[in-house]
């Protein structure tokens, strides 16, 4: 994949006009010195993702944020807060200078936002991923019997919890540990379950009805 060349925020910020404004750190110029040089200090965006379709791989820069508002221009400063002695970078102008930054080399930048996103899709992932640091600790193909005995149980009708301790007994492991190998299985689209309604053990599993990657395909295109 050839991409244009990334020129700098530095060069974004003289651009724009506001290359005083750029972060900026002392450095000492040595141990012994009592003098120190103003460096520029580099910030970049919130996440990078490096993605593959049809046509190839390309990349793709994420600007996250809790609300949708928080990356609408805000109002004008009032005349004591703003001034020749303003050398603050506005959270506006940090947003544009990524988005100028990563378009300099054809990186297209997607606008992301906590409040978009299902609030019980949110809520899922959330418990999903506090699962996948959790080290299981059984033969690679045993987890693999345990997770085809968990699909079985999708849309089954069966509670959560029992299909648990059927596999917990079957395979003599704790229920945790049983649990954690659905959760992790879950988190990688091995087992597939509604994400978008409450994923409680006390409840059945129910089927995955929309791809969670179709419902925001948006924000993965090129």
């Amino acid at each position: 994949m050839k991409l244009n060349p990334l020129l700098g925020t530095i060069d974004v910020a003289s651009r724009m006009g506001i290359l005083s404004k750029h972060p900026r750190i002392y450095v000492r110029t040595s141990d012994a010195a009592r003098t120190a040089m103003v460096v520029p200090f580099p910030f970049i965006g919130d996440l990078l993702l490096y993605l593959e379709d049809e046509a190839g791989v390309y990349v793709l820069n994420w600007s996250v944020t809790d609300r949708l508002k928080d990356f609408r221009p805000r109002g004008r400063p009032r005349a004591h807060a703003a001034g020749p002695h303003d050398r603050d970078l506005s959270e506006r102008d940090s947003k544009l200078i990524e988005h100028i930054y990563y378009q300099d080399a054809g990186i297209r930048t997607q606008k992301v936002a906590g409040e978009l996103v299902d609030f019980d899709l949110r809520c899922n992932l959330y418990e999903l991923f506090l699962a996948q640091d959790r080290v299981v600790g059984l033969p690679h193909e045993m987890i693999i019997e345990i997770t085809a005995m968990f699909r079985a149980g999708v849309g089954s009708g069966v509670v959560g919890y029992e299909v648990v301790r059927d596999v917990a007994a079957k395979f003599r492991i704790k229920d945790d540990v049983a649990l954690t190998i659905l959760k992790q299985a879950v988190w990688n689209r091995e087992i597939r379950v509604d994400l978008f309604r409450p994923f409680l053990v006390d409840k059945p599993l129910h089927p995955e009805v929309c791809d969670v990657f179709e419902r925001y395909r948006d924000w993965f295109r090129r």
